[in-house]
C-alpha cells in the first residue's frame, strides 16, 4: 500500500470509495458467547481500554439527535468505529440523521493480529497490503450491521502506526484532506478520537482534527464528542461528558458488528466484545489548561513571562518504559516545529532539538522531586511566543503505547528576556554532536 493518502474519500453511488476485502461479509448469525456485561475496562487484567467513568450523576448530554443532524465519524483504524461509536451510529440512524464514516488508516500494519490469524511469521509489503483490504471488508460488514451502508463509508488510505510521524514531520496533506471533508460534509456532530488515548495514532488524529477545525471559518465548526479506547484505568467523571445508554437491541446489534472484525477476535476477543457494554462515553473538548492530574505533565504555565514550568509525574508501566523523552509540537498557519530532548533520571540540562534537522533549539533543566513535590522541568517561555497550537507529550523508549496522549498547551508566553540558564538557540550544533543528544527514534512497527 502506497504510504501516501488519497486526497479524500468517495461516498455517493457514482462515485464509490474503495470497497474492498470481502462484500459478502455480515455478522455472524449467532456469534458465540457475549462478552462481560459490565463492559470493557472491568476485567483488572484488560489495563489499556476504555470505559465508562465512575460517577456518572454528572453526565449532562444525552446526546440527542434529530433527522436535521449530519454526525461525521472519524475512525482512524477499521474496529473503532465499531467500538467506539457502534450505539451512536445506530441512535443517529433512527433519528433520521445523515450520517458519514471516515477511516483514516486501514489497519494494515496489524502484525501480531495477522501472524496469530494467518499462522505467518514473516510478513511482508503484499501481506500487508492484503490484510488491509480484509480489515475494509470487515469495516464493511460490521457498519452494515449497525445500518450504516458503504456508500456512507470513506477511506483515506493512510498508512497504519504512520499518523504520529506524520504530525511530527509537519506533513500537512492529512490536515487539508480532513478540513476538506469537514467543509464538504458540514457535520453538525463530528465524533474523532481524544488527546487522552494512549493510541499514538489516536492521539496524533486527535491533534491533527484540532489542527484542521482551526483553519475552518469560526461560524463552521461542528459540536465535537471525542472517544477514548485506550486508556490506562477509568476516566474520571466531567460535566462535560457524554454517555450514551444504549438499549438491549442496540447493545445485541454491537455485538454483531464487533464480530464482523474477526481478524481482530484471535487475540482480544474478550476485551473487543466488552465493548458492547450498556453505555458508550464521550469526551467535550476542553480548551488547555495549567493543570490535568490525568496526564504525566500535570501542570502547566508561564512563570513571569520568563521560564515554561512543566511538572511531570512519570509512571512507566509494562506497555510505555525505559527512557523518557519530551516531546513539544508548535504549530501556526504554514508552519509546524517539532522539538524532542531527553529527560536526565536526576537533575541535569534539558535540551530540546529539532526533529529531523539537528538543530539545538532550546536548553532548559530539569529538577528532581523533593519533599513529595514532582518533577519540574523549566523551558524559556519563548518557545511558545508566535505559536497558534502548542502540545506536549512525554514519550518512554520501549512499548507500543504511549504513557499518555498529547497534552494542549496555552500559547500565551510573554517576550521576556530569558535567564542564562534557559537559552533558546537557533544555530544547528555540529551533526556529531546532534547526532549524539538527540533522542533515539522509536519503532513503532
Amino acid at each position: 500500500m502506497s504510504g501516501r493518502a488519497r486526497s479524500s474519500a468517495s461516498w455517493t453511488d457514482s462515485s464509490r470509495p474503495r470497497e474492498g476485502g470481502q462484500p459478502g461479509i455480515r455478522a455472524p448469525a449467532g456469534g458465540t458467547a457475549r462478552g462481560p456485561a459490565t463492559g470493557m475496562g472491568r476485567e483488572r487484567a484488560k489495563p489499556l481500554c476504555s470505559r465508562p467513568h465512575g460517577d456518572r450523576t454528572t453526565v449532562n448530554d444525552p446526546l440527542r439527535l434529530d433527522r436535521a443532524d449530519r454526525v461525521l465519524v472519524l475512525a482512524p483504524h477499521p474496529d473503532d468505529e465499531t467500538l467506539a461509536t457502534g450505539g451512536l451510529l445506530q441512535r443517529a440512524l433512527a433519528a433520521g440523521a445523515e450520517v458519514r464514516v471516515l477511516f483514516v488508516t486501514d489497519g494494515e500494519d496489524n502484525p501480531w493480529a495477522q501472524r496469530a490469524t494467518e499462522h505467518r511469521w514473516a510478513i511482508g509489503p503484499a501481506d500487508r497490503e492484503r490484510w488491509g483490504e480484509r480489515r475494509r471488508g470487515e469495516a464493511i460488514a460490521a457498519l452494515e450491521c449497525l445500518g450504516v451502508s458503504r456508500w456512507q463509508t470513506g477511506f483515506l488510505g493512510y498508512p497504519d502506526q504512520g499518523i504520529h510521524r506524520l504530525l511530527l514531520d509537519g506533513d500537512d496533506d492529512l490536515i487539508e484532506t480532513l478540513t476538506g471533508e469537514i467543509a464538504r460534509v458540514d457535520p453538525t456532530l463530528l465524533v474523532a478520537p481524544a488527546l487522552e488515548d494512549l493510541h499514538p495514532d489516536h492521539s496524533a488524529l486527535a491533534v491533527f482534527v484540532r489542527l484542521a477545525l482551526a483553519r475552518l471559518a469560526a461560524g463552521g465548526r461542528p459540536r465535537e464528542r471525542q472517544f477514548v479506547v485506550h486508556h490506562d484505568g477509568p476516566l474520571p467523571a466531567s460535566a462535560r461528558d457524554a454517555v450514551l445508554t444504549l438499549t438491549p437491541e442496540e447493545r445485541e446489534r454491537k455485538r454483531l458488528a464487533i464480530l464482523c472484525h474477526a481478524s481482530q477476535l484471535r487475540l482480544r476477543r474478550r476485551a473487543l466484545l466488552g465493548f458492547a457494554d450498556a453505555q458508550e462515553l464521550f469526551l467535550a473538548p476542553a480548551a488547555p489548561g495549567e493543570h490535568d492530574a490525568r496526564h504525566p505533565v500535570r501542570h502547566a504555565r508561564v512563570d513571569g513571562g520568563v521560564a515554561l514550568l512543566l511538572e511531570l509525574e512519570r509512571r512507566g508501566r509494562p506497555g510505555a518504559f525505559g527512557a523518557t523523552d519530551l516531546w513539544l509540537l508548535l504549530e501556526r498557519p504554514g508552519h509546524r516545529l517539532a522539538l524532542a530532548g531527553r529527560l536526565p533520571r536526576r537533575a541535569g540540562p534539558v535540551e530540546l532539538f529539532e526533529r529531523g534537522g539537528g538543530s539545538l533549539v532550546a536548553r532548559g533543566e530539569l529538577r528532581p522531586r523533593e519533599r513529595g513535590l514532582p518533577d519540574r522541568v523549566s523551558l524559556p517561555a519563548s518557545l511558545l511566543s508566535g505559536w497558534v497550537q502548542a502540545y506536549v507529550k512525554l514519550e518512554r523508549r520501549f512499548g507500543f503505547f504511549d504513557e499518555a496522549g498529547w497534552r494542549a498547551l496555552s500559547c500565551c508566553a510573554a517576550a521576556a528576556e530569558t535567564p542564562e540558564r534557559l537559552v533558546p538557540y537557533a544555530a544547528p550544533l555540529r551533526a556529531r554532536e546532534a547526532a549524539a543528544a538527540r533522542p533515539a527514534r522509536r519503532d513503532r512497527g
